[in-house]
């Protein structure tokens, strides 16, 4: 029975020994500086290719400048945004499990946060948002001041407020660090998708067109600052889960 109890042994230390060869360790920071690099490559890259688009003869780059662009559907820099959204959106899920596990409070806030980030990551792709815009210029005509112009803002500013309202307590009970960190990459996010969107549209209906050079580059900073704002949320929802839980196990098989 001692030698059976010893092999038991010997055979458990090389299944755990195993499992710690297998497993893959995610440092929040190392995330961030990859996720920030590669968003300010795409950043770059986009308004060098709308200098040459505007500046140069090489204004398609055989087909490149497009697919670079910021401010195009179904482009590189789109997809990025779809994937950093859905990435949040599987964090917030992985930190709700958690929750309902542990029997913690505020596990819908992280499943609602979670439903919302994964709509995002949809509509980032499909610019669902956008259907707003007829509608609402149809029933205000040309009313609307220049800020306005990409009418969407409006409902989408009142729905902010709404959330925000909405998450309030929840908020106020996350730990100092995680609150200061979602505050501020949800600034960031927001300076991009709503305060620079309303400078943007000023600029349409001051000049009648996006045809610009100066449009693509408050364009691009508009970019610039959703990216920051996703990958610093990212971030945080990963330094979240490393000081509140410490590890996730991930594991395939049959149940």
């Amino acid at each position: 029975m001692k030698k059976k109890r010893t092999d038991t042994k010997k055979a458990s230390a090389k299944d755990n020994g195993k499992q710690a060869g297998n497993s893959i360790q995610i440092r929040p920071e190392t995330a961030a500086w990859i996720l920030g690099g590669f968003s300010l490559l795409l950043v770059l890259v986009s308004i060098t290719g709308q200098y040459l688009r505007y500046f140069t003869v090489y204004d398609r780059a055989f087909g490149l400048i497009p697919l670079v662009d910021v401010d195009r559907e179904l482009t590189i820099p789109t997809m990025y945004s779809v994937m950093l959204l859905f990435m949040a959106a599987a964090l917030l899920a992985v930190i709700a499990s958690f929750k309902r596990k542990n029997k913690e409070r505020f596990f819908w806030n992280w499943v609602v946060l979670a439903a919302g980030f994964l709509f995002m990551s949809f509509d980032e792709g499909s610019q669902i948002h956008e259907l707003t815009v007829m509608p609402i210029r149809r029933a205000v005509g040309d009313a609307l001041p220049g800020a306005f112009t990409f009418a969407w803002v409006i409902p989408g500013a009142i729905l902010v407020l709404i959330i925000g309202l909405f998450f309030l307590k929840f908020l106020i009970k996350l730990p100092k660090r995680t609150r200061r960190l979602t505050l501020l990459s949800a600034g960031l996010y927001l300076a991009g998708a709503l305060a620079l969107e309303m400078v943007g549209g000023n600029f349409v209906k001051q000049y009648g067109s996006i045809d610009y050079f100066s449009y693509n580059v408050i364009v691009t900073i508009e970019e610039s600052f959703e990216f920051a704002g996703l990958v610093l949320f990212v971030y945080t929802l990963l330094d979240y889960i490393r000081e509140k839980y410490g590890e996730v196990h991930t594991r395939f098989g049959k149940m």
